[in-house]
């Protein structure tokens, strides 16, 4: 979501994120399942905000980028692996 053409990716990411958590009405202490959680950006969201956030993801190239930013942000993590990747992140 961008405002003008010329807004950076990281703007127009930030302003979509903040778009999907104002709209879905998140508080702390709130819990949100992001199956498909990709790379971790809104998992990493919602943890800054407090929110409890489990992610779901096939790729283990993607678990590990997002295990490696949630130790690099402190935030509480679990992982199991099975046939899914499951994360949870928590503030």
């Amino acid at each position: 979501m961008y405002e003008n053409d010329d807004d950076s990716l990281e703007f127009g990411a930030e302003r979509k994120l903040a778009s999907a958590f104002q709209s879905l009405q998140f508080k702390p202490n709130d819990s949100v399942l992001d199956i498909g959680c990709g790379w971790g950006g809104f998992l990493r969201y919602a943890a800054r905000r407090d929110v409890h956030a489990t992610g779901i993801t096939l790729s283990r190239h993607q678990k590990q980028y997002t295990e490696d930013l949630i130790k690099k942000f402190c935030i509480k993590t679990f992982f199991l692996s099975n046939l899914l990747i499951i994360m949870t992140a928590s503030p």
